[in-house]
Order: C-alpha cells, then structure tokens, then sequence
C-alpha cells in the first residue's frame, strides 16, 4: 500500500551568489565559427527580472583569416545569461543559455558590431553553447527504508513540476515533488 503527498522545494540563488559562480566561470573560452572567442574580467551583473543574467566582461575573438589568427580585444561584451525550464525525454531540466547582446569595439561603426553580434549569436545558437542540469532525474529517487522500521519498505520522490523565477535580487528554482511511502505486504 503507498501513501503519497505533494510539496514544494525552492532554492534562490542571490545577486552576489551569482556574481561568485560568474566569476569562476572566467576565463572562458566559446568556439564561434573557424574562430573562439575567451570571455574574461566579469564586472558584477545586474538580474533583468524574468529575463536572466546580464554580464558586462571584456573578449578576445581569435578568426583565422588567410591562415592567420586575427586577434581582436574587445572591451566591453554584454552578454544575457537565460535560464530556463525544458521538458524533455527524461524530465526537465534547467538550460542555461548565453546570447551576446552588444559589443563595444573602439573606433569600428555601429552598424558593424551589430553584424557582428548578429552573426556570432547565430554561430552560439547552432552550436547550442548551454549548460543543461536534468534536475528532475537528479531529484526524482527511490530512498530504501531500513528493516528496523517495517512495514516501511521505502520513500520515494518523482518531479511532478518545476517554476523558474528571474527576480531583481535573485534566481528561484521551485520544484513540486510528489513522495510516497511504499509498505511492505505485511
């Protein structure tokens, strides 16, 4: 016989939470075409609530051009940091992805970053540059319950849901959990 119950678990991630685990993602170096670009020397980020991360850093792009890598240092790189929830064959999960939003390349037009941003966003989203946590795998799991406690047999949690907010202090994770407490057939 199993007995069963729903509940919530949240876990916020803080603004400054958030700045540390930035910071030791740098340096960090994403493939973009023929080329890679390395993010480095995060400034602290600001939430955009239900939006994501924004992080200031500064980049060099190493392009190979006639055989020779062209490096070019960028001072200023934004880039939006997205989390959000997927439903997928195993579950959900929490996908983490990156979108540049501008680059500040001294004395080149406007109108030139903006193809440049354009295009190394088209090259990230073929690539799929995400980091993927399958939480409802993670979290869903059968506790085997010891043999001083029969007729207890076990206790079980399955991720029945998931919510993701992007607040102005922070990042939320809720998950509604069902358990459920297997008998032995005593």
């Amino acid at each position: 016989m199993e007995q069963s119950a729903a509940m919530w678990v949240e876990a916020v991630l803080l603004g400054e939470d958030l700045d540390r685990l930035v910071s030791q993602f740098a340096p960090m170096t994403i493939p973009i075409g023929a080329g890679h670009m390395v993010l480095s020397a995060p400034a602290p980020s600001a939430l955009v609530p239900d939006v994501g991360l924004r992080v200031t850093c500064k980049a060099r792009v190493s392009w190979p051009v006639l055989g020779i890598d062209v490096p070019v240092t960028i001072q200023s790189l934004v880039v939006l940091v997205r989390p959000t929830i997927v439903a997928g064959p195993d579950g959900q999960a929490l996908v983490v992805t990156v979108e540049i939003e501008s680059v500040d390349l001294a004395g080149v037009p406007k109108m030139v970053e903006e193809k440049i941003t354009e295009r190394v966003n088209a090259d990230l989203g073929r690539r799929q540059v995400e980091l993927s946590w399958n939480f409802a795998r993670t979290l869903s799991h059968s506790f085997s319950l010891p043999e001083s406690i029969r007729p207890l047999a076990s206790l079980d949690l399955r991720v029945l849901a998931a919510r993701l907010r992007v607040m102005a202090d922070g990042v939320g994770l809720a998950v509604q959990l069902q358990s459920a407490v297997e008998r032995t057939a005593d």
